[in-house]
């Protein structure tokens, strides 16, 4: 899927365009009978120029949705088509109309019509994943995305702010309560030693798993959690965990990946890449996993390559990036730095 176009020419709806798109995503691979490509790689073709046989054989997929947003005042409209990557043929497309409130229902009637055109049944529990809404208000979602990117990059004081405004609007629900106990384990990985930002984190998480045991919140916290302790066969029952609730979340796998590896559980972890490659091939995660494997067991500059690639493609990834600074003091460009 490539992410929607903006049809609006200002910064706020682009981040409603690429919440639509990777809403979208999510519904899609709650779709057991379908194999979706992550947010992260379908994210590398914003604003391509590429023709959709080249993006279906870069993917490594047979279809491509495409499609565009634009607001005016409260009003939205959106258009998609589905296509045949292999003869760039459309299979399918239609116009939704609406308000923005109603953009969570015009999603799941895009998510239905796809599903309808490559003629497949929906099981009762693809039914349930699809109609599920973590966060039912639009602005709120808005919030979030912004909270989510900031934190992901490491900026927790601007993320912080995000996430506040969004907990304003749509009250302290599971998917928000999650994303606050990931900003305290990424003050974890960026060196915080005390107990508290760890700690934590994992009563939020077991508070999570109680509170939304089908979500894949709390487990990936324990998950993140267990990884940072040194508890490996924690991190790889809770990371199983919440890939059985969101397969396509490249951020788990990658972690699964390393703690199989810090295990020795070498073909897990070989197996866990080559899943990892199928849903995201284009992850700046994809490849620093194997140069983990090689830090791992004592070769250091083995490794370098693997990372270099990551942020080749994305360059402001923090993960390739801080461990390029372990593999070799001089691997990282100054101008580029070491997280």
């Amino acid at each position: 899927m490539l992410p929607f176009i903006n049809g609006n020419a200002d910064a706020e709806n682009e981040f409603f365009a690429d919440g639509l798109t990777e809403e979208l995503i999510t519904d899609l691979a709650r779709v057991r009978a379908l194999r979706v490509i992550s947010r992260t790689s379908s994210m590398q073709f914003k604003a391509t120029t590429k023709g959709i046989r080249t993006i279906g054989r870069e993917l490594g997929v047979r279809y491509v949705l495409e499609g565009s947003v634009r607001r005016a005042g409260n009003s939205l409209r959106i258009t998609a088509q589905l296509i045949d990557a292999a003869n760039d043929a459309p299979l399918w497309g239609d116009k939704y109309t609406g308000t923005a409130d109603d953009v969570f229902d015009l999603q799941e009637r895009v998510s239905r019509s796809i599903v309808s055109a490559l003629d497949l049944t929906l099981s009762p529990q693809d039914e349930k994943r699809l109609i599920a809404r973590p966060i039912a208000t639009a602005r709120a979602f808005e919030f979030y995305l912004q909270a989510r990117q900031a934190i992901e990059r490491y900026q927790l004081e601007r993320g912080a702010a995000f996430l506040e405004q969004a907990i304003a609007i749509e009250g302290n629900v599971p998917a928000l309560r999650a994303l606050r106990a990931y900003s305290w384990l990424a003050q974890v990985r960026m060196g915080e030693r005390r107990e508290g930002p760890l700690a934590l984190a994992e009563a939020e998480a077991s508070k999570l798993i109680e509170l939304a045991p089908d979500a894949p919140y709390g487990y990936a916290l324990r998950g993140f959690a267990g990884y940072e302790r040194g508890d490996l066969s924690q991190a790889v029952r809770s990371f199983n965990a919440s890939l059985t609730r969101d397969p396509t979340d490249a951020e788990v796998l990658f972690y699964l990946g390393i703690s199989y590896q810090a295990a020795c559980r070498n073909p897990e972890a070989a197996a866990t890449r080559e899943r990892l490659l199928a849903g995201d091939p284009l992850s700046p995660l994809t490849d620093p996993l194997p140069g983990a494997h090689h830090l791992l067991f004592g070769r250091p500059a083995a490794g370098v390559a693997h990372h270099r690639s990551g942020l080749a493609i994305d360059p402001d990834s923090v993960i390739p990036s801080s461990a390029l600074g372990y593999h070799s003091p001089l691997a990282v460009p100054l101008s580029q730095g070491v997280s």
